[in-house]
Formats: structure tokens, C-alpha cells, sequence
């Protein structure tokens, strides 16, 4: 094979394997000043306000009552020894999935759907607390029964390893590609 039929065939190869695969808008790197400032960022922040606020609401609520009535709504023991407990659990749940959720939302790589493992678990906690009157203890048996969406969201996620793997090898032989074409040209130059 010639060098320039060589060299064609590189060229052939580099820009079909990577051409728009791992395009990066680059752009927003060299912005100076300050970014413009998004509705989801502003939720965001109020939410980072608010979480605190909420994890010791349970502070202000009175001890050993069963039922407790705030403006419209009346906050039941839902099972609990009282209201201050049922609150404080409740608490604690929201605020960690109101942390996982922030998580979930500002991450840009692709392994943030493992974020979503702990997001089911809480949720089901949370379901199980609000729905389930058949049990009085409280984290019995959530995390066996929450095991098929948990699996499933692994499997999605081995998969997506999968998908990853590959994408990075095709880089890796479209920088090899390039390297070589870049080679070739310098020794074709010096002749």
C-alpha cells in the first residue's frame, strides 16, 4: 500500500470514527464573569436553605402526643410512640432524599443513575412509614423488598458501563488514528 492510499484510508477512518462522537461544547469554559444564574440553581438553593430548616423541624413540635393539628392539616403518630418521633423519622428521610435528589440533578457524569439505588431505598422507607399499618417496626424488612427496583437499576447501570467502555475504546483508536496520521504527514514532510 502507498503511503498517500495509506494516509487516505487514516483520513477515512479518523473522521467516521470520530467525527460527532465525543463532540464537548467547550464554550462555556472560557466564559468570564459570573454565569447566568437558571431557575433550577435558584431551586437548588433555596432547597440547600430549606434543609436544615427542615431537619430539626421536629424541635418545635410538643413531646408525647399522639395527634398534633397545624393550620389545616393534622399530623398523626402514624405507628410511632408520638408525634415529635414520627416527625424526627420523617425528617431525617427528607432531607437525605431532598440531599440525593440535588445530587442527582447537578451530576453530569454518567454513573449518577447510581444515585438512584439510595433515592428507591428512601422512598420506599418513606412509603412503607406512610402506608404500611400491618408491621410496627419500623426498617423490618424494607431493603428486601425494595431489592427487584434496586437490581434492576444496577443492571441498568452495569449496562451503561457497558456503553462507556466501548465509547472510551473508539476514542482511544480515533486518538491512536490521529496520532498515526499526524506521524505519517511529519515523515512525508521531512522526504
Amino acid at each position: 500500500m502507498t503511503p498517500k492510499k495509506y494516509l487516505s484510508h487514516l483520513y477515512y477512518k479518523k473522521t467516521s470514527v470520530g467525527s460527532q462522537l465525543f463532540r464537548k461544547d467547550v464554550s462555556s469554559e472560557y466564559l468570564i464573569g459570573p454565569k447566568p444564574s437558571s431557575s433550577l440553581d435558584q431551586t437548588i438553593r433555596l432547597l440547600l436553605f430549606l434543609i436544615p430548616i427542615f431537619y430539626f423541624s421536629y424541635e418545635v413540635l410538643p413531646k408525647n402526643l399522639k395527634e398534633y393539628q397545624f393550620l389545616f392539616w393534622t399530623i398523626h403518630d402514624h405507628g410511632f410512640k408520638n408525634v415529635y418521633v414520627f416527625v424526627w423519622y420523617t425528617s431525617q428521610l427528607l432531607c437525605f432524599l431532598g440531599v440525593l435528589l440535588i445530587w442527582f440533578l447537578t451530576e453530569t457524569r454518567w454513573w449518577r443513575y447510581a444515585i438512584l439505588s439510595p433515592f428507591v431505598l428512601v422512598v420506599y422507607r418513606l412509603w412503607e412509614v406512610f402506608f404500611n399499618t400491618s408491621s410496627s417496626v419500623v426498617d423490618e424488612s424494607e431493603y428486601l423488598r425494595a431489592a427487584p427496583f434496586v437490581l434492576f437499576i444496577l443492571l441498568i447501570l452495569i449496562l451503561l458501563s457497558r456503553l462507556v467502555r466501548v465509547k472510551y475504546q473508539i476514542l482511544d483508536i480515533h486518538d491512536w488514528l490521529e496520532n498515526e496520521m499526524e506521524e505519517l504527514l511529519n515523515s512525508t514532510q521531512k522526504r
